[in-house]
C-alpha cells in the first residue's frame, strides 16, 4: 500500500462500522470544532469558574438554542464551530459523551441508523528511522516518482485507512428526533447565527452540526435521515 492513509468516513467504514450499517453523516468533532452550550460549562467545555447552580447560558436558552453570553477570550472561540453540545448539565447525555473527546484533535462524531458515536484517530505508529540517505539518493528518488507519474492508490490494491477507536456511543433509544433547527453562537461569533442539524436525546441534551451555509441544510437533513 503507497498511498496516504485516508481518514475520516472512508475509515469509519472500513474500521469500525458494521457490514450493513450506512455512515449517514460524520463530522469533526476534534479540538476547537466542538464547542459547549452547557449549564456549567464555558464554551471551550472547561468547568464555568464560580458555577454553584448558575446557568452560563440559561437552561431556556439552552433549549431554544440561544446563546447570549460571550465566548471565551480566544480567536478561534468566536469562530463558526462544526459542532455545538447542548445541555442542563455536564451530566447530561450529551455533555457527558462529548467531553470525552475534548482537547483531541482528530476525533468524529458520527451517525448511523443505530447509533450515535464518538470515534478518534488511532495515534499513528512510529517507524524505526532507516539510514539516512545522500542528497543524490533523494534527488534521485524523487525524479522517480515523479516521471514514472505514480498511482497513489493503485488498481490493484486496497486503499489505506487510518485506524479508528470508538470512545463513547450513545444508542439509537436514547435519540428522541434528528431535524433541522436554527441557533445563535456567542456574541463576537462570526456569523452569530447558525443554521443545524440537530440530534436531539431523552434527557433534553443534544449535538447541533452546523451547516457551512443555509442551503446545506436540507442536505444534511436528508443524509441524516437516509434518503
Amino acid at each position: 500500500m503507497t498511498g496516504t492513509r485516508l481518514r475520516g468516513v472512508a475509515a469509519i467504514r472500513a474500521g469500525w462500522a458494521r457490514p450493513d450499517e450506512p455512515v449517514l453523516l460524520c463530522a469533526d468533532a476534534g479540538g476547537s470544532a466542538t464547542r459547549f452550550d452547557v449549564r456549567g460549562l464555558e464554551w471551550s467545555g472547561k468547568p464555568a469558574p464560580g458555577f454553584a447552580g448558575r446557568a452560563l447560558w440559561g437552561v431556556a436558552n439552552v433549549a431554544a438554542g440561544v446563546a447570549g453570553a460571550l465566548a471565551d477570550d480566544h480567536v478561534d472561540a468566536r469562530q463558526r464551530p462544526d459542532v455545538v453540545v447542548f445541555g442542563p448539565s455536564p451530566d447530561s447525555i450529551a455533555a457527558r459523551a462529548a467531553l470525552q473527546v475534548r482537547g483531541v484533535p482528530l476525533a468524529w462524531l458520527v451517525l448511523t441508523p443505530h447509533r450515535l458515536a464518538w470515534l478518534r484517530d488511532a495515534p499513528e505508529a512510529e517507524s524505526e528511522p532507516g539510514p539516512e540517505k545522500s542528497l543524490l539518493d533523494r534527488v534521485g528518488g524523487f525524479a522517480r516518482d515523479v516521471f514514472a507519474d505514480r498511482d497513489p492508490y493503485p488498481p490493484a490494491e486496497p486503499v489505506p485507512t487510518a485506524d479508528v477507536l470508538p470512545v463513547v456511543e450513545v444508542p439509537r433509544a436514547e435519540i428522541s428526533g434528528v431535524g433541522a433547527a436554527e441557533r445563535k453562537l456567542p456574541s463576537g461569533a462570526v456569523p452569530r447565527q447558525a443554521h443545524v442539524l440537530r440530534v436531539s436525546f431523552v434527557d433534553g441534551s443534544g449535538v447541533d452540526v452546523v451547516a457551512a451555509r443555509a442551503e446545506d441544510l436540507p442536505r444534511l437533513v436528508a443524509l441524516a435521515s437516509g434518503r
